[in-house]
């Protein structure tokens, strides 16, 4: 009994946290269409899962107690190790991380004809791991693709006009940035 309530413990546990690392993440990549941060989160968790069951037979040695604290204790250090790295910003060329913490991103909405989209330029806060978006900066109609610069003070945008022709239009923003972003 002792064993299998053990065994039972240590294959939920990564489930829990599989759930966790997910419900973290499932609005952002949804909604911001930038779906490597569930990937990430589900790939640790999966390895989280093979060192559970490596350490199973240790902990089936061990009492109750020992093995209930050992348990939390991987538990709150492998989901706040996670976490870290989820909320840790990844090179793209659809965001950026200002000097104030704050991100730049270009979110895809509304695929249409040719391969366009309607992007909007939000403005987004983490908080240990989760993201916040905390205002809309602009949007633009049928276009093709979009990068924020490396400094963050404009976007190229590669769009179609009326006649179906493709053009790159540069946006600079230092200009258009709420006053939010310079405290």
């Amino acid at each position: 009994m002792k064993r299998t309530s053990i065994t039972l413990l240590l294959l939920i546990q990564p489930l829990l946290l599989i759930a966790l690392a997910v419900s973290d993440n499932w609005f952002y990549a949804w909604h911001f269409s930038d779906n490597h941060f569930v990937y990430d989160a589900l790939i640790s968790s999966a390895s989280f899962l093979l060192f559970c069951i490596g350490f199973a037979r240790w902990v089936q040695r061990q009492s109750v107690r020992e093995a209930l604290l050992v348990l939390f204790l991987v538990f709150f250090v492998g989901y706040r190790l996670l976490a870290w790295g989820v909320a840790q910003p990844r090179p793209s060329l659809t965001q950026r991380t200002l000097t104030n913490g704050y991100q730049l991103q270009l979110v895809n909405f509304d695929p249409g004809a040719m391969g366009t989209a309607h992007v909007e330029l939000w403005l987004v806060r983490s908080y240990l791991g989760l993201r916040k978006r905390v205002a809309k900066l602009a949007d633009y109609n049928n276009i093709r693709t979009a990068e924020i610069s490396l400094s963050g003070a404009e976007i190229r945008l590669e769009m179609l006009d009326f006649s179906g022709q493709s053009r790159v239009e540069r946006v600079a923003l230092s200009a258009d940035l709420p006053p939010l972003l310079n405290r």
